[in-house]
This record gives structure tokens, C-alpha cells and sequence, in this order.
């Protein structure tokens, strides 16, 4: 029994003294690895910077020095801080070919630094697309890089891959951006592709005749869409093109109501006032809501058109806001504070109510008149 008792202490401290040298031995080697590290990292970052202001200095960078420094990228913190720093030179760089001419070489490193894993985070995609935004070269393997994206099941990615080809510029992809999201099952949402249509930073003449040639192959959300940014750039060229489409889809409501938006903003054409005196008729109330604003631009002093807005399918409509617009209306048409106030003698309290705001709004009447007259907290009559 002494003897296994002797055995088993010996043992005991050889292991001991064991544990002990690896404990000293693998802490060793851990501060040499960090060590090594850093210097490896702080070297990394030198050659970084050292390579970009070289090019922002305008100084020759070959292609052999743009594929060696890539070639070094082997963390994903190595390739984000060249990215990173890629975009802030970037902005320094005077003559932007320059910055093509780099990017082509470089550009298989940087489509591998960009593109999706399978199991990557919605952050890291949308990230990424933010950055192709930021680089804003248009290359035709960005562009289809980008377009890929926006059919990501990520929300962010999407509107990022949109942003991006927003502000890269390229009429053509654009459009097809514009293109894939109104035709794709995935949501986008009107107003964030309406802002990006009105911070495209390429051609507006170039990306409309592009929209006007994919108007007839694409779904009616494109269309409408197209309608939209003729109206909000106020392009006159397009009357016909706009009355012709009008003319086919006199029966879809929201199509009539877009084009009746782009009238208001644009010229007084002929074939327009037609169109227009024709949707004043109309059974929809919203239509003839969208309508007799356009009243006071067309029809100025026109009697058909005033005898037409005092009637049972205007002022005196059932309809709040077809009552509203056509008060509106009528205070802007021609009708002078007498010939007003002489209509307010109605048996319909609505009708006056509507009309007497419209007067005070307008400034035609005083507050006191307006009180007078039936407005106020104390209604109308």
C-alpha cells in the first residue's frame, strides 16, 4: 500500500510540473501570435493608406501593385477597412476615370468582398449594397451585381440595391431596376422608389425616353409610376403620349386620376381641356373629386363649366371632398365676391358651408363675414 501511496504522489506532481510548463509555453506563444499580429495589422493598414493617397496624389498605381495589395485580404476586417477606405479616397480623386481604371483590375476582389453568402445577416447584405452605392462606378458588373440583389429576401437589401443604382447614374439599369421592382412579388414601397426616381443623379431626359419606351411591356404599377415623374419634372413633351394612354384606359380609376395629376402641372393643350370637360361628367366621385381642381386652369370664366359646378354633381354633391374642391373651384374660376355670395342663397347648408370656407380661405371675406355668414363654430345655417 506505501508503495502505490509513493506511486500515486509522484505521479501527481509530474503532472503538476506538467500543466504548469504548458500553461507558461502556450501563453508565450499567445503574445508572440498577438504581437505578430499587430504588426501584421498595423503593416496592412500602413500599405493601405500608403496605396490610396498615391492614387488620390495622382501618382501612377500599376496593376501589378493593385493585384498584390488585394491579394492580402484574407480577414473580413482586412476587406471592409479596404473598402472603407477605398470610398474616402474616392472622394478625393479629381479625375473620376482614374478610379475606373483602378476598379477594373480590382474588381474580382471586390465582387468577392461584396457578394452574398448563403447564411450571411440582412445587415451585412445591406451593408454591402450601401457600399456599391458609395463607390458610385458605373460598371456593367456592378450594375448586374446590383439588380441581382433586388430580388433578396430582405427588405433593406432591396431598398439599398435601389438607392445604389439611384445614385450610380445609369439611365439604362436604373430603369430596369425600376422595372424589376414594380413587376416583382417581393414588396417595395412606392414612396421610397418615388424618392429614388427624384435623387437619380443621371440623365432625367435620357431615363424618360427609356421609360417611355418600356411603358406598354411592363405591369400598371410601372405605369403609374411613369406618370408620376412626368408629372413631378413638369414634362411638357409628353401631352400626347400621356392623353393617348388616357384615351385607352378612360375606365381605370386610378390610371385617370395620375394623368389628371400631370394635367394640372403641365401646359394648356386643346386635346387636354377636352379630355378634361369629358371627366367632369363622369360617375366616380373621386374622378370628378381630381377634376374640378383642374377647373380654374382650363375653364377660367367658362359659364357651361361654372353653371356645371353649381349643380347637383359638385357643389351640391353628397360627396365631402367633391362639396370641398368645387367651393375651391368656384372662388378661382372667374366669380367675383357678389356673384358669390349671391349663390350662397341655397336650400343645401352643405353646399353654403362649403362655399363660405372656400370665400375665407381665399381671403374674400373677413373674419367677421365670415362668422356672419354662417362659418365659424357656429356652422352653417
Amino acid at each position: 500500500m506505501k508503495i502505490y501511496a509513493v506511486l500515486f504522489l509522484f505521479f501527481g506532481l509530474y503532472l503538476s510540473v506538467c500543466i504548469w510548463i504548458f500553461l507558461i509555453v502556450t501563453d508565450s506563444v499567445r503574445k508572440i501570435s498577438s504581437h505578430g499580429f499587430l504588426r501584421t495589422r498595423r503593416n496592412f493598414v500602413e500599405a493601405v493608406d500608403r496605396h490610396f493617397i498615391a492614387l488620390s496624389d495622382n501618382k501612377t498605381v500599376t496593376e501589378e501593385e493593385v493585384l498584390l495589395l488585394c491579394g492580402t485580404l484574407k480577414t473580413k476586417k482586412m476587406k471592409r477597412y479596404f473598402l472603407q477606405r477605398f470610398i474616402y479616397y474616392s472622394d478625393k480623386i479629381q479625375d473620376k476615370s482614374r478610379i475606373k481604371e483602378y476598379f477594373r483590375p480590382a474588381f474580382p476582389y471586390f465582387k468577392e468582398m461584396l457578394q452574398f453568402g448563403r447564411n450571411m445577416h440582412y445587415s451585412e447584405k445591406s451593408y454591402r449594397m450601401m457600399l456599391l452605392g458609395e463607390f458610385r462606378q458605373d460598371l456593367e458588373e456592378i450594375n448586374l451585381f446590383i439588380l441581382d440583389a433586388l430580388e433578396d429576401d430582405s427588405f433593406d437589401v432591396r431598398a439599398n440595391a435601389l438607392r445604389a443604382l439611384s445614385v450610380i447614374g445609369n439611365s439604362s439599369y436604373f430603369n430596369k431596376g425600376l422595372m424589376k421592382a414594380c413587376s416583382s412579388d417581393q414588396y417595395f414601397n412606392p414612396r421610397h422608389i418615388s424618392e429614388m426616381i427624384g435623387s437619380f443623379e443621371g440623365s432625367i431626359d435620357e431615363l424618360r425616353w427609356l421609360m417611355l419606351d418600356s411603358f406598354y411591356g411592363n405591369p400598371d404599377s410601372y405605369r403609374h409610376l411613369v406618370i408620376r415623374f412626368l408629372t413631378e419634372n413638369v414634362i411638357n413633351d409628353s401631352m400626347d403620349f400621356v392623353l393617348g394612354y388616357l384615351h385607352d384606359h378612360v375606365n381605370n380609376k386610378e390610371i385617370v386620376i395620375a394623368c389628371l395629376r400631370y394635367f394640372s402641372v403641365c401646359e394648356i393643350r386643346k386635346k387636354a381641356r377636352e379630355s378634361i370637360m369629358q371627366l367632369l361628367y363622369k360617375e366616380d366621385f373621386e374622378i370628378r373629386a381630381v377634376a374640378v381642381t383642374l377647373a380654374p386652369k382650363y375653364f377660367k370664366g367658362d359659364e357651361e363649366v361654372i353653371l356645371l359646378l353649381l349643380g347637383e354633381r359638385f357643389l351640391r354633391s353628397k360627396d365631402w371632398y367633391v362639396r370641398k374642391n368645387s367651393a375651391a373651384a368656384l372662388v378661382r374660376i372667374g366669380l367675383d365676391k357678389e356673384e358669390l355670395l349671391t349663390n350662397l342663397l341655397v336650400d343645401d347648408n352643405y353646399a353654403k358651408e362649403a362655399l363660405i370656407y372656400a370665400m375665407f380661405d381665399a381671403g374674400m371675406t373677413t373674419y367677421e363675414e365670415f362668422v356672419e355668414l354662417g362659418g365659424g363654430m357656429n356652422g352653417a345655417a
